[in-house]
């Protein structure tokens, strides 16, 4: 969890991996979008092209972090017009960019005064903004912060009534190497589903604790003809490898009894399999995370929520093909064409990827319903002892569980809430309030089965 105190004593040390400034910036306006098109406002981003081709390195959660906050902050007071987002170079060297990142508003301006305190922690332009708008201003602060550890500066221009723009740079490494591209990398979807097809018969052990991600990924691997054994934590993974051969072990980090690093390891200590590849399941992946992946003897990883491409390519990279001997035709899966009235939900994307498979979405669906119906009230729980990293944990796990529904406007909700807990913010009420009416609208769509 990042820690407002740790960035004022300068102790917060920032990752310096492999950075995509394209690629962070969408996923800022993926995050936001619905947000966004809730207000009638346009999120808009330009890009200087010699920025698109650099090799940086950097801290990419963090840059999001701050593209997050500015963002969010530039819709919540707007009421029209549209949100751009500008980045360019602001200097250049051999090994080093400085970039410049601007995020431009049409809302309510601050004036020359209200700027002068903007940046401190806990206060917002005036208290009456606090009152209608919500919020502590905790979040400039500790975007100031971040900014500087980047080795930048941050800034406002502003006036009351036309709008906002903040300004801040940001220095980042130029790697000297260019990331490699496996032949997969580069295949459409549908020649990655026809390489697929060589999987099929391979036995997947699925160690993973949510029952909502055994579904999902289940009947995503199933669709293919690939077998899949279910494991609940690390312990049952080494009791299943003991009793069943397996292609490959998909394995999540964080479970009870016995966590993914530690079962690993335990693999690793039989040389029956050290020809077997694992395959981590986290999200927000940390780089001392993946050094102790890779550490433990685990040959890849995999971000949640699990995209189907990034998931076939994974697969096909460490996973040989299946003799015809060992092939199972799986049961055909049928499929619905009406889809009920969800509310809450965008599942147009969902079942593209699904091929239309409404019978396969909506079981989905339920199992999400089941699964984190109480998810407010847990939460509201875990506040009451002050335990704000359970609060944490359960809106990252839904953040990704909602977006592979389709709830789009819960997702982004619960990544502002787990975003607000990792900067150690005194969660909004007015937040909290937000998520609980958006899981509400997506709980009553669930579809009771007699």
């Amino acid at each position: 969890m990042l820690d407002f105190s740790k960035i004022e004593a300068a102790q917060l040390t920032l990752e310096c991996i492999p950075l995509n400034i394209e690629q962070t910036i969408k996923q800022v306006i993926q995050l936001l979008a619905k947000l966004a098109d809730d207000k009638g406002l346009k999120i808009l981003a330009t890009i200087e092209p010699a920025i698109l081709t650099a090799n940086l390195l950097g801290d990419p959660l963090r840059l999001q972090q701050i593209l997050l906050n500015l963002c969010s902050n530039a819709i919540k007071f707007s009421k029209h017009g549209s949100i751009q987002i500008l980045c360019c170079t602001e200097s250049s060297s051999a090994d080093s960019m400085s970039l410049c990142f601007s995020v431009q508003d049409t809302g309510i301006g601050i004036s020359a005064e209200q700027i002068n305190k903007l940046f401190k922690p806990f206060t917002q332009a005036d208290s009456s903004t606090t009152r209608r708008f919500g919020g502590t201003g905790l979040g400039l602060s500790i975007c100031r912060g971040l900014v500087e550890k980047m080795g930048g500066r941050i800034r406002v221009e502003s006036e009351p009534g036309k709008g906002s723009t903040f300004y801040f740079t940001a220095k980042f490494s130029v790697s000297d190497s260019k990331p490699v591209q496996i032949e997969t990398d580069r295949m459409t979807r549908e020649q990655l589903e026809q390489k697929m097809s060589n999987l099929r018969g391979a036995r997947v052990l699925l160690v993973e604790d949510n029952a909502f991600n055994q579904q999902v990924l289940s009947e995503m691997l199933e669709a293919f003809g690939l077998i899949v054994d279910i494991a609940q934590n690390g312990q049952q993974a080494l009791d299943q490898l003991d009793k069943q051969s397996y292609h490959v072990v998909l394995m999540d980090l964080q479970m009870p009894v016995m966590d993914g690093f530690t079962a690993t390891e335990k693999i690793r200590l039989n040389p029956a399999f050290n020809s077997l590849p694992v395959i981590a399941l986290t999200a927000n992946i940390s780089q001392s995370d993946k050094d102790r992946c890779k550490e433990v003897g685990m040959n890849d990883h995999l971000g949640k929520p699990i995209e189907p491409e990034q998931l076939f390519v994974t697969l096909l990279r460490h996973v040989k093909a299946v003799t015809a001997d060992a092939v199972q035709t799986p049961s055909p899966v049928a499929a619905t064409s009406e889809l009920p009235d969800l509310p809450g939900i965008n599942p147009g994307p969902v079942l593209k990827r699904m091929k239309g498979n409404v019978a396969t979405y909506l079981r989905m669906h339920g199992l999400f319903c089941q699964h984190f119906y109480n998810a407010a009230d847990l939460m509201q729980q875990a506040l009451g002892t002050g335990d704000v990293d359970s609060v944490r944990r359960l809106a990252h796990t839904l953040k990704g569980s909602a977006a592979t529904i389709g709830a789009e406007q819960l997702s982004e909700v619960a990544s502002r809430l787990e975003q607000e807990c990792q900067l150690s913010c005194p969660v909004d009420a007015v937040l909290m309030n937000e998520f609980g009416s958006a899981l509400k609208i997506v709980i009553a769509g669930q579809i009771i089965k007699e």
